[in-house]
């Protein structure tokens, strides 16, 4: 009898480093994502024992039809997150230490020197004439 277990777990890892290196996004989601990824990896390989079509098996574990159990839970699980309530992050004001000083303004020109000056490249800070 083989370790049925410790190589579904390995086939759902292995799925989701491959899903995570595709999407390039590490993140909160990853946690959830490992639980879909070896929840998936289970049903795909009950399923993949229910119906003998497994053309590459490793022990009991059915490992093609358990790499797209993976995938598709792991898919679900982002599309239902995609479909969520989007987080909003509430930004603090930030405090001002001791040891910086309060900055001094930045002096601007009146606007009758703009007038005097040559012509403008087009692009930032310049009027239509």
């Amino acid at each position: 009898m083989s370790p049925w277990l410790p190589l579904v777990v390995f086939v759902a890892v292995l799925n989701l480093l491959i899903f995570v290196i595709i999407r390039d996004r590490w993140g909160s989601i990853t946690l959830l994502l490992l639980l879909a990824a070896i929840g998936g990896a289970v049903v795909g390989d009950l399923i993949g024992a229910r119906t003998g079509l497994e053309p590459l098996r490793i022990g009991d574990v059915h490992v093609v039809t358990a790499s797209i159990g993976a995938q598709l839970a792991m898919l679900v699980v982002v599309l239902l997150a995609a479909l969520g309530p989007e987080r909003t992050a509430q930004i603090t004001p930030r405090r001002r230490s001791r040891s910086t000083g309060q900055r001094k303004p930045r002096a601007t020109r009146p606007a009758a020197d703009e007038d005097e000056e040559g012509p403008r490249i087009a692009g930032r800070g310049s009027r239509e004439r």
